[in-house]
């Protein structure tokens, strides 16, 4: 999961954007197999937020509410993971 978020930011900073897409894929598919690793929780929502933040930049306003409300509702499903709570509350100050 470490892996996949630190390419995905990779691929942003190389402007390789359907490259951090897919990788963004392959966390949510790894959080689907994975629903009870929070370490692979925490990188989704790491992944999210920071794909999040380039929407706004990238002024992709609708993809932009679209992760947050998937943030939401992981940190809607996981009330107690506080990796989680936090990546929800930095995208609050988006």
């Amino acid at each position: 999961a470490m892996g996949l978020f630190n390419t995905l930011n990779d691929a942003k900073q190389e402007n390789a954007l359907a490259r951090r897409d897919a990788l963004l894929d392959e966390l949510r598919t790894l959080a689907q197999q994975s629903p009870d690793d929070a370490a692979v929780r925490e990188q989704l929502a790491m992944g999210l937020l920071n794909t999040l933040n380039d929407a706004k930049q990238e002024n992709a306003l609708a993809r932009r509410d679209a992760l947050l409300d998937e943030l939401r509702t992981l940190a809607q499903h996981y009330p107690n993971d506080a990796a989680i709570q936090e990546a929800f509350d930095l995208s609050k100050q988006l």
